[in-house]
C-alpha cells in the first residue's frame, strides 16, 4: 500500500512539473517564454507603426479597425480562437462552448475581447483580462491571445493591430501587457523582439 502510494505521489508531481514548464501540443511539451510590455503611446510611436505599415505594402487609408466585441461575435469569435488553435498546432484543446464564452466574456466580464477588421472583414482577434502586481502596485493585463490570420501577415496588420490593443488597455486604466508565447514560435518571438518587448526570465 505505502509503496503503491508512493509510485502515485511521484507520477503526480511527475505531471505537474510537465504542467508548469509548457504546454502540451503535436510538439510535446514546449517551454513558455514570458514577455511585458509597457503601455506608452505617444506621435513617436504612432509614427514608428504607421512607417512599419507603409513598409509592409499597407496603404495608410486602407480601413483598418480594431473594436470591443460583444455577444453578437460570440460565432466569430470562437472561429478565431480555432484559427489559433490549429496555428499553435493544438485544435484537441479548443473545448470552449460558445455559451461558456458568452457567459464569461460578456455577463461575468472576465476578460475583454477585441476585433480587428481589415475593410470591413474580421482577421483577428485579441482577449486580456486585469492583473496586479502587489510589489510593484502596478495594474495591468494579461493577453491571453493575439492572433491574426495567416493569410493577413506580413504587411504591418501585426504591428497595427498591437498598438489598437495598447490603446485600449490604456484607455482601460492599465499601464502594462503581460503574455507568454511558445518558445517554437519563431515568427512571434520575433515580432515581439521587434516591438520592443522585454522577456521575463
Amino acid at each position: 500500500m505505502k509503496r503503491r502510494l508512493k509510485l502515485f505521489i511521484i507520477a503526480l508531481c511527475t505531471v505537474l512539473l510537465f504542467t508548469a514548464c509548457g504546454q502540451q501540443s503535436s510538439y510535446g511539451f514546449s517551454a513558455i517564454r514570458m514577455f511585458r510590455h509597457k503601455v506608452t503611446i505617444d506621435l513617436a510611436t504612432e509614427n514608428r507603426y504607421n512607417k512599419s505599415i507603409q513598409a509592409g505594402g499597407l496603404p495608410m487609408n486602407d480601413n483598418f479597425t480594431v473594436r470591443k466585441a460583444n455577444e453578437n461575435d460570440i460565432s466569430l469569435i470562437e472561429n478565431l480562437i480555432k484559427g489559433l488553435a490549429a496555428y499553435e498546432k493544438r485544435p484537441q484543446d479548443m473545448t470552449a462552448a460558445q455559451e461558456d464564452l458568452r457567459y464569461l466574456l460578456f455577463e461575468k466580464n472576465i476578460a475583454a475581447a477585441l476585433i480587428a477588421e481589415l475593410s470591413g472583414e474580421p482577421v483577428g482577434y485579441a482577449i486580456y483580462y486585469p492583473v496586479f502586481a502587489s510589489f510593484a502596485a502596478k495594474a495591468g493585463v494579461h493577453l491571453e491571445d493575439l492572433f491574426l490570420k495567416p493569410e493577413k501577415r506580413r504587411n504591418g496588420l501585426g504591428t497595427k493591430f498591437f498598438s489598437e490593443v495598447e490603446k485600449f488597455v490604456k484607455q482601460d486604466g492599465f499601464s502594462y501587457i503581460e503574455w507568454s508565447c511558445l518558445d517554437w514560435n519563431e515568427p512571434a518571438i520575433n515580432f515581439y523582439n521587434k516591438i520592443g518587448a522585454e522577456e521575463e526570465h
